[in-house]
């Protein structure tokens, strides 16, 4: 078993025994205890080895040090409740190292009753306590939890200390002086930590509680408290019993009731603000309540004013009808010229969409034309990649100007496909005005025709008896019926016209639309030609880089071809020697040897000039058969050199081998090539 989980079991049952020994003894002693308890001390100090254990040491000048108050304080952040308790420690006079305020605060907490909730909620905040507590630590492993639930048992103990006169900062783990008047035989108390060290190390099974009370006997440790007790003492304890009781029961109660006032505190808290919110919310409907009423008034007096003017408004339009009769046909007569008028700009714009498709189908071809250019510049860039960066620039441009144009070839179709679509609307609605006016026109024709018959009828029965008074009079009836038909056809016939007139209004205003959008087609023809242009100087500067191209590929295969004979004529020179004459004895070719007579020999000539007459001596050298191949630099005969070539490093054809012969006639079929 590893010693550290031996440690935390033995830390573990050591706690329980001192609890169950501290609460046993309270119990049977009295519920209230001082200072000077000595069980209480020997629960203080296992409780303050529980907390040391894995604590991790602060480094100083005068080495490490291990405070349990740095977690302690900690519970003030976890616990708003504890925040009085650690600043009352803080404030405690004579308490001058950590040691010391954290065994102050202990004392506070158990004479509080809050030992066990604080310690609790403690380690439930294992990321806080990883900062000072080592992962092997008592407090961060499950034991923790099992020493902290042993704590509340304590809750039933009242304990009352005075941190006053006690030393805790120079305080050993038991206090060394007890009061020997009341336990004159308490040198014999057993001390834990004189075994703590043993228990630490040693098995779980030997620090069981049976196995320790037994060492506990053979070492003589005896419960004075049973000797202590007199008769006074034993007649009260049933009393006292009861008053601990319910004092307890009262602390529980009260912090239960201190629970439930603080959450009907923020229920209250809840409810006065809705109640707010809600009587803001009323006195605005209150507002809309009485500006809505205002609202009515207003609309009640609007309506009676609006049917007087209605019927004014009827009255003046029985008036009217006569005059819109004849604005009617002069109407109609405009509307005639405005379909013409129309009409003329349909073609007009139908001649100039025909154009524009040319004009696309042309651009098309011409993007076409420029594609293939533009691939054809692209091959020959990626030949000449050294040479031509700058011109790889100049056709990206041109590229992205296509592009450009090709968008804007797109937008044009798009407004054409619209154009021409708001045409058909028109001669539709053209169409369904042309009929409806026939249809007018005819009925207007035949109530005329009607009316005129039927007063010829009247002027007639008139004339001829009286008797037939009742018929006409029924038949004036019928014809005042007419009247009142013709009237509302007349007003339905001028309501047509307003809503004509009103077509012809956006009829006029898509015209004026569509004449603003002919000058923007115009304007982009403009930008078209002058885009045509720029393409054609593109173009003509494209021939040019592209002749300028050639040229420079010419001269740069004739330069390399150079620096190829070049080279050759260096390796030639640096791999090959000039064989002097008296080394040659044998043609390299064909090997016949070379004789006095196949000897080169220079001689000294004396000879006469006729002008002068004047005798001078003249070297001159004779050449027989050996000659030098002037590539190579070999000696051969004359049948074996007998050809002329020329090379780079002499401007007029020379004598060769014949093996230079072939070699060089290779290289320069290949070079033409």
């Amino acid at each position: 078993m590893d010693t550290l989980m031996v440690e935390r079991i033995n830390l573990m049952n050591m706690a329980k025994m001192s609890v169950k020994g501290l609460i046993e003894s309270a119990l049977s002693f009295g519920r209230t205890l001082d200072s000077d308890y000595a069980p209480l001390h020997q629960f203080f100090v296992v409780l303050e080895y529980c907390l040391k254990h894995g604590l991790k040491g602060k480094k100083s000048f005068l080495g490490q040090s291990k405070s349990f108050w740095g977690p302690l304080e900690l519970v003030e952040k976890i616990c708003p409740e504890a925040a009085e308790m650690t600043s009352s420690v803080r404030e405690l006079p004579g308490l001058k190292t950590p040691a010391g305020k954290g065994r102050a605060w202990l004392r506070l907490a158990l004479m509080r009753k809050t030992l066990a909730d604080f310690l609790k909620e403690l380690i439930s905040h294992k990321e806080l306590l990883s900062e000072f507590y080592e992962p092997h630590a008592l407090l961060i492993e499950e034991e923790g939890a099992v020493v902290v639930g042993l704590l509340i048992g304590l809750n039933v103990i009242d304990a009352n200390l005075c941190m006053k006169g006690e030393d805790l900062d120079a305080q050993t783990l038991l206090k060394k002086r007890q009061k020997s008047e009341l336990c004159p035989l308490s040198k014999l108390v057993w001390n834990p930590l004189l075994y703590i060290p043993t228990l630490l190390t040693t098995p779980t099974r030997t620090t069981s509680f049976w196995t320790l009370t037994f060492s506990r006997k053979k070492l003589g440790v005896i419960d004075y408290a049973l000797y202590m007790k007199d008769d006074k003492s034993e007649l009260g304890s049933g009393s006292m019993t009861a008053i601990l009781d319910q004092k307890n029961y009262l602390e529980e109660l009260n912090k239960s009731l201190s629970v439930t006032l603080s959450n009907l505190q923020s229920k209250v808290d809840a409810l006065e603000k809705t109640n707010s919110k809600l009587g803001v919310e009323l006195a605005a409907t209150r507002v809309q309540v009485s500006s809505l009423e205002e609202e009515n008034a207003k609309l009640c007096s609007d309506s009676a004013d609006i049917v007087e003017t209605t019927r004014r408004q009827i009255e003046a339009s029985k008036l009217d009808v006569d005059t819109e009769l004849q604005t009617y046909k002069e109407s109609r007569q405009g509307l005639d010229e405005l379909y013409s008028e129309a009409r003329l700009q349909l073609r007009e714009e139908s001649q100039m969409r025909l154009d524009v498709e040319k004009e696309l189908e042309l651009q098309i071809s011409m993007k076409q034309e420029m594609e293939m250019a533009m691939r054809l510049l692209e091959q020959d860039v990626h030949e000449k990649q050294d040479v031509l960066v700058s011109l790889r620039h100049q056709l990206q441009e041109v590229k992205e100007i296509n592009l450009d144009l090709v968008h804007d070839l797109q937008g044009l179709d798009a407004q054409l496909k619209q154009k021409n679509e708001l045409v058909t609307a028109l001669e539709e609605k053209n169409t369904k005005l042309d009929a409806s006016l026939h249809d007018y026109e005819q009925r207007l024709n035949d109530i005329e025709k009607e009316r005129t018959s039927a007063l010829n009828d009247g002027t007639k029965l008139r004339q001829e008896c009286g008797e037939k008074i009742d018929c006409l009079q029924k038949r004036l009836d019928e014809s005042d019926r007419q009247k009142v038909q013709l009237e509302t056809d007349i007003r339905i016939e001028r309501e047509w016209r307003q809503a004509l007139q009103q077509e012809l209004q956006k009829d006029r205003q898509q015209i004026n639309a569509l004449q603003a959008e002919l000058r923007a087609m115009d304007t982009l023809r403009q930008e078209l030609a002058g885009m045509r242009e720029e393409a054609q100087k593109l173009r003509s500067v494209n021939l040019e880089q592209e002749l300028t191209n050639r040229e420079l590929g010419g001269k740069l295969s004739e330069s390399k071809l150079k620096m190829e004979d070049i080279k050759e004529v260096n390796k030639a020179l640096q791999g090959q020697v000039w064989l002097k004459d008296r080394e040659a004895t044998n043609c390299k070719l064909c090997e016949k040897e070379f004789s006095i007579a196949r000897r080169k020999v220079r001689a000294q000539r004396f000879f006469t000039t006729p002008s002068t007459g004047r005798q001078t001596w003249s070297l001159t050298t004779f050449y027989f058969a050996q000659h030098h191949c002037r590539n190579c630099g070999e000696i051969f005969c004359s049948t074996c050199s007998d050809n002329e070539l020329p090379l780079p490093s002499a401007p007029k054809p020379v004598r060769v081998c014949d093996l230079c012969h072939e070699l060089l006639l290779q290289r320069y079929s290949s070079g033409t090539n």
